[in-house]
């Protein structure tokens, strides 16, 4: 047989198979496949990096031929939370045998953008909202695309667990720290400082020198919370119940240590924090700082910052821990003028400890906190 004639003859042999293949779609005999969303998400490899999403789909393709031509399947995908858009990505290169077929498209969050995500989990009252929108495409014998249903959730809208659990930290102070028999080398200091006269009394009063605050209140809020920085802020109801002896306002040390999952979240001491309301208070120009007059009271506002770099290693540890975090604060006040010191509380930091779960893509998983239960209150070991 001549090479032209066999050219033609396989010409004639793809002409026919075309027309059947034309006849059997006018006809019915081969279908457009359809597609469905079997898992929204599930978390897959967590990296420095990367944090994969695997969503699940199964494609129904009726024909008794299978769709392999490269890039015949493809499935789109994207995930935001708290309008932040996290992941969106293709999967390519996907075959689908004939009958029904599950498939497992793969999709990363950039971990870098966790911090975006963060601050607008903050501005939103600690609540979380998700949407996932995953579209397959098939383009072969039969194309078809379809827009499955978006999954929406949302959690945390009932509660504000990691503020909460400052504000029970800060509580947790709440209490009276008085000084009734001073040293001679803490009268000396006071003295020195312009707090006491010469006599260990100021003018006029009855010659007490009881000194120290008493904690009324204490609780937790955000401070501005911004693309690099989170700023926490805590509050204090100071009053002090001397009756002759104004005291300082701003501690010489606040020790703050907040971990979530043990990834060091906020940490701060000394010139780590300020007082963020200096202006509540009487400056006394000897010692060039702000006190707390007798018999005042008067809130005080420390604030302390951290670096939103620490947010992707905290959501890395959730997921890792099944969507789970442990939630570990401490917070110790030491006011001091030279070697007058009140501990605030004395000894040891106050602690407190809860947890938090969240159920974004753990099935059966309901999002859930013990956080603001007075239990996990005490004073750490």
């Amino acid at each position: 047989m001549s090479r032209r004639r066999a050219v033609l003859k396989a010409v004639a042999v793809l002409v026919v198979f075309v027309a059947a293949i034309a006849l059997a779609l006018v006809t019915g005999l081969l279908g457009a496949p359809s597609a469905g969303i079997e898992d929204v998400g599930d978390w897959g490899t967590v990296t420095e990096e990367r944090t994969e999403v695997i969503t699940t789909l199964w494609v129904e393709n009726p024909n008794p031929i299978g769709l392999s031509l490269g890039d015949s399947v493809a499935v789109d995908y994207r995930l935001q939370m708290n309008d932040v858009e996290l992941a969106e990505g293709t999967t390519q290169g996907i075959n689908v045998r004939p009958g029904n077929n599950t498939i497992e498209a793969s999709t990363s969050i950039h971990n870098e953008q966790l911090s975006a995500w963060w601050v607008a989990f903050v501005e939103n009252n600690e609540t979380i909202d998700i949407r996932a929108e995953p579209t397959v495409r098939i383009d072969g014998l039969v194309s078809t695309a379809a827009d499955l249903p978006s999954y929406e959730t949302t959690g945390l809208s009932d509660s504000t667990p990691i503020v909460t659990s400052f504000s029970k930290v800060a509580s947790g102070l709440e209490g009276q720290y008085t000084l009734s028999d001073l040293t001679s080398s803490q009268r000396d200091s006071l003295v020195g400082s312009g707090l006491l006269d010469a006599n260990g009394v100021l003018p006029g009063s009855d010659g007490s020198t009881t000194v120290g605050y008493e904690i009324r209140r204490g609780w937790a809020t955000w401070g501005d919370v911004a693309e690099n920085t989170t700023t926490l802020r805590l509050h204090f109801q100071l009053h002090n119940p001397s009756e002759t002896v104004p005291v300082p306002a701003e501690p010489e040390n606040l020790g703050v240590d907040i971990a979530m999952n043990d990834v060091e979240m906020f940490s701060a001491r000394g010139a780590d924090t300020s007082l963020a309301n200096p202006g509540d208070f009487t400056l006394r120009e000897s010692i060039d700082r702000r006190v707390l007059m007798p018999g005042e009271t008067t809130e005080a506002v420390y604030a302390v910052e951290m670096d939103n770099d620490r947010i992707d290693e905290w959501f890395r540890s959730h997921v890792r821990q099944d969507e789970r975090t442990e939630v570990r604060t401490e917070l110790q006040l030491v006011f001091s003028v030279g070697d007058f010191t009140v501990d605030v509380p004395e000894e040891k930091p106050a602690g407190y400890t809860c947890n938090l779960q969240t159920g974004i893509f753990v099935d059966g998983q309901e999002t859930d906190t013990t956080c603001g239960e007075a239990s996990s209150l005490g004073a750490t070991g």
